[in-house]
């Protein structure tokens, strides 16, 4: 952690007060674990992410950093939720059933350290094991897998793309909302102007992959989003939201937080799922009229996400001159809402100089296998394979245009 955040930017979400830090790295100005304290709490920074949440498992590993067991701090926080086959919920009926229940899920857990553990040894070691077999082996659930590790190739971050070129030489820090494993993040630092990216979210395993492969010159900060956000009064230039905001259950104090936290109230949230087209994890969204009315006080812009992604096929920025009708919105499965106190940002974007996904080293969208090689012509022939049904439900988009823009896709995805 930059110890520039912890003077400049952060602040205990429980009691508002600043921090006194221990473990600076000496010769920097860095902590890589340590204590934050304040006037109410203590909390522990554990790979260079502080960890702001109250609950057992903080409180265990602040112990263990105390005392220098440093990875298994790390462990003990990123240990994910292990469910159990429905069988056993039959065990309550057999004797001592709880405590064999109890052994068998402690067997499952130490497995799964010595799998993890193993994994990110090797990393350290260089010996090629990749961060997609790392998410297989974290993640019990594919369909968790196949979210985050096909994130790069998702018709949604063409969406998210889209919007974050709306950024324009921010005179403050950009607040990544919800910010997952970083994917978004990477483009935010691109479009930041030299100023500090930082993410936010509840899941420390999410920002140490962000901060260790994806995106690793932003700042993290793991912390609840229902809560207090722990900065300091229009810490930011603009606050960005992917594919999350529909989680956040109480969506008004959300809302302002978010807005004491910017200097312009510029708010940029895509991928909203709609209260009116119901889908599988879809969490608590709002209607349309839902979320007009949480921006009632600050000019704004929703925008179905069709017509992004329709735009940025033709290599268009997003459409804000207008305000669609209510009624047209209603029928679109997922929105995206822009806001801003500068009402003169409100207007149609033009033609990309170049396209925002085209940035980096590329590589081959890993949905596409080669199935013949260089011919005469110096071409190949490219299929495209979807890792489950869900995921080809869930980004039906890729059906409906069937562009050059997905076969070539950051290499971060697959190192």
């Amino acid at each position: 952690m930059d110890c520039s955040l912890l003077e400049n930017l952060l602040r205990c979400p429980y009691c508002g007060g600043t921090f006194q830090a221990s473990g600076t790295e000496a010769g920097t100005n860095t902590i890589e674990h340590g204590i934050l304290t304040c006037d109410c709490s203590r909390f522990p920074v554990v790979a260079g992410i502080p960890v702001l949440i109250r609950d057992k498992k903080t409180l265990t590993a602040m112990t263990m950093v105390e005392h220098g067991h440093h990875f298994d701090a790390l462990l003990t926080l990123i240990q994910p939720s292990l469910p159990m086959s429905p069988m056993w919920r039959l065990s309550s009926g057999i004797p001592f059933g709880g405590r064999l229940k109890g052994l068998v899920q402690q067997h499952r857990l130490q497995t799964w350290r010595h799998q993890i553990t193993s994994l990110l040894r090797r990393m350290d070691r260089g010996e090629g094991v990749t961060v997609c077999e790392l998410l297989n082996s974290y993640f019990p659930n594919k369909g968790q897998y196949n979210y985050f590790a096909y994130r790069f190739s998702q018709p949604r971050h063409l969406v998210a793309l889209s919007l974050v070129t709306l950024i324009d030489k921010p005179q403050r820090p950009i607040l990544d909302f919800c910010c997952g494993q970083g994917h978004i993040t990477r483009s935010l630092v691109q479009h930041s102007n030299q100023q500090q990216v930082i993410g936010v979210d509840k899941s420390l395993w999410n920002l140490y992959v962000a901060k260790r492969w994806i995106a690793s010159e932003g700042e993290y900060v793991c912390c609840s989003v229902e809560n207090a956000l722990p900065f300091v009064e229009n810490a930011f230039s603009v606050v960005y939201c992917s594919d999350a905001f529909h989680y956040v259950v109480n969506k008004f104090a959300c809302i302002q937080e978010l807005r004491r936290s910017t200097d312009e109230g510029t708010m940029i949230l895509t991928w909203i799922h709609n209260k009116h087209i119901r889908m599988p994890h879809d969490g608590v969204p709002l209607s349309p009229e839902g979320y007009h009315a949480l921006f009632r006080e600050l000019p704004h812009r929703i925008v179905a996400d069709e017509d992004i992604l329709n735009r940025y096929l033709r290599k268009e920025g997003p459409p804000l001159a207008t305000q669609p009708e209510t009624e047209y919105l209603n029928h679109k499965p997922v929105l995206s809402i822009i806001a801003s106190s500068q009402e003169d940002r409100f207007y149609d974007r033009g033609t990309f100089v170049d396209w925002p996904h085209g940035k980096g080293r590329l590589g081959l969208n890993p949905l596409y296998i080669i199935e013949a090689g260089e011919g005469v012509s110096g071409k190949v022939s490219l299929h495209r394979r979807f890792p489950s049904r869900s995921f080809e439900e869930d980004n039906a988009e890729y059906k409906h245009s069937c562009r050059k823009q997905w076969r070539l896709i950051p290499e971060l995805c697959t190192i």
